[in-house]
């Protein structure tokens, strides 16, 4: 039987890496690897990365990842998604830091 990822560890929060405020620095980091993971999977899949702000929802992420990235998202990362302001200018500032 398969176990549901435990919900994330603190509520979400905009903030640096390096934030006082442990809730922004978690969700930072959080942001961070998605970020990258979706970058190096469209890369991977020979896919414009634009692709993932076409269905800029958590639905739409997840389905981008599954289908066209042929990534799934971890049990962990669809925990967080459900806790995170998924919106284009959300998906759009983390793809560009993931690109820095």
């Amino acid at each position: 039987q398969k176990m549901a990822a435990a919900p994330p560890a603190f509520s979400y929060m905009v903030g640096p890496t390096n934030s006082l405020a442990p809730s922004a620095v978690y969700w930072a980091w959080f942001r961070v690897a998605l970020g990258k993971r979706l970058t190096d999977g469209a890369s991977e899949a020979g896919e414009d990365i634009t692709e993932v702000l076409k269905d800029p929802t958590a639905s739409g992420l997840i389905r981008t990842c599954s289908v066209l990235l042929k990534t799934p998202l971890s049990e962990a990362e669809l925990a967080h998604l459900e806790r995170a302001p998924v919106s284009k200018d959300w998906l759009a500032a983390m793809l560009k830091e993931a690109a820095r």
